[in-house]
């Protein structure tokens, strides 16, 4: 379950009612995804698209999906979908390290005395 002040009345009813589906604690498969651009939570609503059953765990409502967390959603993909979700990840996280080569500043500049 996200945290009480991220869930709504909706979702919990819906999980409740058996219209969404429950993900027992000793199921759930963690994924540490780092913040890169093509990354966001919008980019993983769009990756499952094309897979319905992640769907059937989260919220319908855009507003209800947003006030989740991004690793509670990051951790709900990997969960349903497994490997493919972590191919997907990966190749995006490559793609941003390929790109970082290539453009070469890509850095966090830090204050001197914190380097």
């Amino acid at each position: 379950m996200p945290n009480a002040d991220n869930i709504t009345s909706w979702h919990l009813r819906d999980l409740s009612t058996g219209t969404k589906k429950i993900i027992k604690g000793h199921e759930v498969k963690y994924l540490h995804v780092p913040m890169y651009e093509h990354l966001a939570v919008e980019d993983f609503l769009l990756f499952i698209d094309n897979y319905p059953f992640v769907k059937m765990c989260l919220p319908d409502r855009p507003k209800e999906i947003k006030k989740l967390g991004r690793q509670y959603i990051i951790n709900v993909i990997y969960t349903r979908v497994g490997q493919k979700f972590k191919d997907w990840v990966d190749a995006r996280v490559n793609a941003r390290h390929e790109e970082v080569k290539v453009e070469g500043k890509k850095y966090i500049e830090l204050d001197p005395e914190i380097a």
